[in-house]
């Protein structure tokens, strides 16, 4: 029996100890990572729980790749001062904990003849929300589906070529199980479209 208490004294002590090592990591250390390393049973050591601090040199870097994506690693180091082994560092850095998430091209929807731009306002019952935006959003033409407060319980934004592709895309919608209502506003110009930090 006291050898039983004994392990299990054994155990929480280590325990402690580690959970002292991660608080020390939390607050005085830049590299959150050791946390994940060295600390497995913690339940709190996801990724997707901890927010990423970013110092000046992050801000320039990211702030470089949303003007020009194609920039090479020697190009951004150049504009932003550092050397290349610092972009390539802090570029697989911030791959890792999915801040970057890819690299895309920005097109003109209207040279490739998509005239229509779309706000559609859904109201859904029943608690089936999830299960209808992830269904509106497989639409090619959909380009985007948010959950919001209000009035409507989803908006959808969508480009179309012509008004008859809306209204066909409208008309099915609604007659998806759940989709109580729809609003639809069509966007006129566009002031500002610009991911930024």
């Amino acid at each position: 029996m006291s050898s039983g208490i004994t392990i299990i004294v054994i155990f929480l002590l280590i325990y402690i100890t580690f959970l002292l090592f991660s608080i020390q990591c939390i607050f005085f250390s830049e590299n959150i990572k050791y946390l994940f390393t060295y600390i497995p049973l913690l339940p709190m050591a996801k990724k997707t729980n901890v927010y990423f601090t970013v110092d000046e040199t992050d801000l320039k870097l990211l702030q470089e790749l949303l003007a020009d994506a194609r920039l090479s690693y020697r190009q951004l180091a150049r504009k932003i001062g550092v050397s290349v082994a610092t972009v390539m560092n802090r570029m697989n850095r911030l791959r890792e904990y999915g801040i970057v998430k890819g690299t895309s091209c920005i097109l003109d929807y209207h040279l490739l003849g998509y005239e229509l731009e779309a706000m559609i306002q859904l109201r859904i019952s029943k608690g089936k929300l999830f299960e209808v935006e992830r269904k509106i959003a497989t639409y090619s033409n959909v380009y985007a589906v948010y959950d919001v407060t209000g009035d409507y319980d989803a908006i959808v934004f969508a480009r179309f070529k012509t008004r008859r592709e809306l209204d066909a895309f409208l008309k099915k919608i609604q007659t998806y199980d759940f989709v109580e209502r729809t609003h639809t506003s069509f966007i006129l110009n566009t002031i500002k479209e610009k991911q930024g930090i």
